[in-house]
C-alpha cells in the first residue's frame, strides 16, 4: 500500500506560473510548512493529482517487475470527510457555486448557516476537519446527490486506471469520533445534522466501495470507532467492508488495549470476547485486516504489538510498524523472515480476577473513568466534575462519595498539568463498563500508573487476562496484567 502526494500550485498572481507544493505525508499547501491556516486561503493548485497518483503507481509496478519483485497493491490517498484542493473533482466544489449544495453548512453558532471553513483559526473552522491536507469544507453526505457526487467524481477518477489499484480512505467516522464538537475547537452540531453526515458517511463509503469493486478496485478504510464504543456505527461499517468483498480495515496507529483488542478478535476471527472467555460469535466475520503501530517494537521480552496481531491474524490481515509515512520510515526487523507456519486453531482469551471485588469508591489502580471528557485541566464538562487538586487517590474518593448524584470518580498523578487533579462522574456510566475485561471510553480509557478510578457500585476486581494462539513454528501469548500492563512471549520454534 503505497502513495504519494507530490501537489503542484498556481501562482494567484497569472494562474499559470507553476511551482511545487510544499508536501508532506499526505499533506500539500503552496505556503511553507508551519504558515498558519489564516495564511492558506489564496492558495491555488493544478488540479492534477488524479494523474500525478496513476503515474506514481505506474512507475512503481514497472520498477518492482523490473527487479524481478512482487508487485503489490498500490494505493492513492483521500480523505473521506474533507475535499483537497489539489483533486480537480474535490476542488470542483470550491469552484463552482452551482456545486456547493454538496458542501456541509451548520445552523449551529459560529457558523449560523454558513459553511464551515477549515482554513479559518477561529472555532468555526481550526480542528474541525480531518487535517490531512490543504481542505476547505466538508462534504455534505447528508444528501444523496453527494454521495453519489462523491463516488463518480471523486472516487472514479483516481481510481480508474492501471497505475492504481484503488484508494486509502482516511477518517471515514470523522464526524462520529472527532467533529460535532467532541473536541475543543471542532463546530458544533444540531442531532440532526449531526445525523445526517455520520449517516451520509456510511451511505458514501457503501457506494465508494460499490465503484470500487465494478472496476475491480480496492479501499483501505481507516477506521477509530470500536466494538465497545459507537457500536451501531461499528458494526454498520464493518458489514459494509465484508459485503463489497473489496476492502480491509485499516488501524492507524494501533494501540494495545481490552476494547482495541476485542474488536480485532470479533472482526478478524468471529469471535466474541465477553466475561473470562471467547465464543464464536454469529456473525462469524473474518475481514482483512491492515494493523499499523506507531510505538517502537516493545521487547518485554519480545513484541507486545507483533503478539497482539498474530493473536488475531487471519488470511487477510498485515501488520506494519512506522515511525513517519515515508519510504524510509518502514524498517525490516528479524521477525518478519521467520517461518510462522500454519494456525492451529483460533485464539483463545482468559481473565481470572486478581482478588476479591472492590467495594464502592475503592481506587482502582491504572484505570482512568473521565479521559476526554472535560476539555483542559480543571474544567468541566456535560459528565464530568472538577473535584479540585487533592493528593491522594482516597482523598478524591471521599469527594466524589460526598457530591451527589456521583457515579465515578478518577484520581490523576502524572507530571502534568493534570497532576492531583480530581474527577467525578456525574452521568449513568453504562452497566458494561464493570464489566471484564474493561472497555474503552466512555467507560475506562487507557491509563498510566498514575491514574486510579472508582465507582459507586461494587467493582469486579481488576483481572490478568492471557491471550493465547499457536502456530506451527510458533506459540503466542499476550497477557494484559492487572495493573493494567501488557507484556507477551514469542516462543519460536
Amino acid at each position: 500500500m503505497i502513495w504519494g502526494i507530490n501537489a503542484t500550485c498556481l501562482d494567484p498572481k497569472d494562474n499559470t506560473t507553476t511551482f511545487p507544493a510544499y508536501c508532506w505525508g499526505s499533506w500539500c499547501q503552496c505556503k511553507p510548512r508551519g504558515t498558519p491556516r489564516d495564511q492558506l486561503v489564496n492558495q491555488v493548485f493544478k488540479t492534477n493529482m488524479e494523474a500525478s497518483l496513476q503515474a506514481q503507481g505506474s512507475a512503481l509496478k514497472a520498477a518492482l517487475a523490473a527487479q524481478g519483485l512482487p508487485v503489490i497493491p498500490i494505493l492513492g490517498y483521500l480523505d473521506h470527510m474533507s475535499p483537497q484542493q489539489y483533486f480537480e473533482g474535490q476542488n470542483a466544489l470550491r469552484e463552482d457555486p452551482a456545486l456547493a449544495v454538496h458542501l456541509a453548512r451548520l445552523s449551529s453558532p459560529p457558523l449560523n448557516g454558513a459553511v464551515i471553513n477549515c482554513m479559518a483559526t477561529t472555532a468555526s473552522g481550526r480542528g474541525s476537519c480531518c487535517e490531512q491536507g490543504s481542505e476547505f469544507s466538508i462534504y455534505n453526505f447528508g444528501n444523496p446527490a453527494t454521495v453519489q457526487y462523491y463516488a463518480e467524481r471523486v472516487i472514479v477518477p483516481l481510481i480508474e486506471g492501471p497505475g492504481l489499484d484503488g484508494t486509502f480512505l482516511d477518517s471515514i467516522d470523522w464526524a462520529l469520533t472527532f467533529g460535532c464538537g467532541r473536541e475543543p475547537g471542532n463546530w458544533t452540531c444540531t442531532a440532526e445534522e449531526k445525523e445526517g453526515l455520520v449517516a451520509g458517511s456510511l451511505a458514501a463509503l457503501d457506494a465508494a466501495l460499490g465503484a470500487a469493486a465494478l472496476r475491480g478496485k480496492l479501499l483501505s478504510v481507516s477506521a477509530h470507532v470500536d466494538l465497545r464504543e459507537n457500536t451501531d456505527y461499528y458494526l454498520a461499517q464493518l458489514a459494509l467492508i465484508a459485503r463489497h468483498g473489496n476492502a480491509w480495515r485499516f488501524y492507524e496507529g494501533f494501540s494495545v488495549g481490552a476494547a482495541q483488542m476485542a474488536t480485532y478478535l470479533f472482526e478478524a476471527q468471529g469471535l466474541n470476547v465477553s466475561g473470562n472467555a471467547s465464543v464464536p460469535d454469529p456473525s462469524n466475520y473474518s475481514v482483512p485486516v491492515m494493523m499499523h503501530f506507531y510505538d517502537p517494537p516493545v521487547y518485554a521480552p519480545d513484541w507486545v504489538q507483533l503478539a497482539a496481531f498474530l493473536i488475531g491474524a487471519n488470511e487477510f490481515s498485515y501488520f506494519s510498524y512506522s515511525a513517519g509515512w515515508g519510504f524510509g520510515d518502514f524498517p525490516l526487523f528479524p521477525e518478519f523472515f521467520r517461518p510462522l507456519g500454519r494456525p492451529l486453531g483460533p485464539p483463545t482469551v482468559h481473565a481470572t480476577p486478581a482478588g476479591p471485588p472492590l467495594p464502592p469508591w475503592a481506587p482502582l489502580p491504572a484505570l482512568n473513568m473521565v479521559s476526554s471528557l472535560p476539555p483542559a485541566p480543571g474544567a468541566n464538562a456535560s459528565n464530568a466534575v472538577f473535584l479540585g487538586r487533592v493528593a491522594t487517590p482516597g482523598a478524591c474518593a471521599a469527594l466524589a462519595e460526598a457530591l451527589s448524584g456521583a457515579t465515578a470518580f478518577t484520581h490523576t498523578l502524572e507530571a502534568s498539568a493534570w497532576d492531583e487533579t480530581c474527577y467525578a462522574r456525574v452521568d449513568d456510566v453504562p452497566a458494561r463498563c464493570f464489566t471484564a475485561p474493561a472497555p474503552g471510553p466512555p467507560c475506562f480509557s487507557a491509563a498510566g500508573a498514575g491514574h486510579s478510578s472508582g465507582a459507586a457500585q461494587v467493582l469486579p476486581a481488576a483481572t490478568e487476562t492471557v491471550y493465547a494462539r499457536e502456530f506451527e513454528r510458533l506459540g503466542v501469548v499476550l497477557t494484559q496484567r492487572p495493573d493494567g500492563a501488557w507484556n507477551a512471549t514469542l516462543a519460536w520454534r
